[in-house]
């Protein structure tokens, strides 16, 4: 499933809607499934799809797995 992101989760998104992955935060989830996402350089990119937004990969490669515990 692509999405679920809240804001502060540190993710990559294709940068200006192109082809580069880069590492930034989310900072706003729009209701519509959207996300506005702060590059480290203080860029923003606004409503960007979820497919354009991915769960950073980790060293090696893999993509991170991201654990939710459910009370």
């Amino acid at each position: 499933k692509k999405g679920g992101f809240k804001v502060g989760d540190k993710v990559e998104a294709q940068f200006r809607r192109g082809k580069k992955w880069v590492a930034g935060r989310v900072v706003v989830a729009h209701d519509d499934g959207t996300y506005d996402v702060q590059y480290r350089d203080g860029n923003i990119d606004e409503e960007l799809g979820a497919s354009r937004v991915r769960w950073p990969e980790d060293e090696d490669g893999d993509k991170a797995v991201r654990v939710v515990h459910y009370s």
